[in-house]
């Protein structure tokens, strides 16, 4: 398995908080723009990838992740997204982290709920690049640097402890 870096795990815990606390402000006909934060020599750069439709917007952010991830010490690229089990629809947030070398190391999936407000529903899950599910014994070491990125969103801080602290009981999504 390829390494999992400190920096992309806080990255996609940054995006992670950022993403949310969009969301969680969107309305019920609103969708939730697609997002790359990457690292590059120590500062955040924010890519927001706005098309005409929402399967355009994320074809740019997709392509800018396979052409220009190299360019950054990691980048994370969140979109918003559903996963069907059993008849039913999950909306999830997705997240997929890249190295140093531009290449798709980890997607994370946060499932969510949105109804007056927003809830996340049990931890994240964390898929290799190959669409495996990764064992909950690694999630779980690689959860709290997750969280860690989270919490250093200044901005997002107050709506991520919320959001959080409130998680409801995780649906099964494979």
């Amino acid at each position: 398995m390829t390494v999992i870096s400190e920096n992309m795990l806080n990255i996609g815990g940054f995006l992670l908080a950022h993403a949310t606390w969009i969301i969680a402000d969107l309305g019920p006909a609103e969708n939730y723009v697609p997002q790359a934060m990457c690292l590059k020599s120590g500062e955040l750069v924010l890519n927001v990838f706005e098309a005409e439709t929402q399967v355009e917007a994320v074809s740019k952010g997709k392509a800018f992740m396979e052409t220009e991830a190299v360019n950054f010490e990691a980048c994370a690229f969140a979109r918003d997204g559903l996963v069907r089990k059993d008849g039913s629809a999950i909306d999830v947030l997705l997240i997929d982290l890249s190295d140093d070398s531009g290449a798709h190391v980890l997607t994370m999936i946060q499932p969510y709920k949105k109804d007056d407000r927003m809830h996340l529903l049990g931890d994240e899950v964390f898929l290799s690049s190959d669409g495996a599910v990764i064992d909950e014994a690694t999630s779980a070491s690689i959860r709290p640097l997750v969280h860690d990125g989270a919490q250093s969103h200044s901005g997002a801080l107050e709506s991520w402890k919320g959001l959080n602290n409130s998680r409801q009981p995780s649906p099964d999504l494979f």
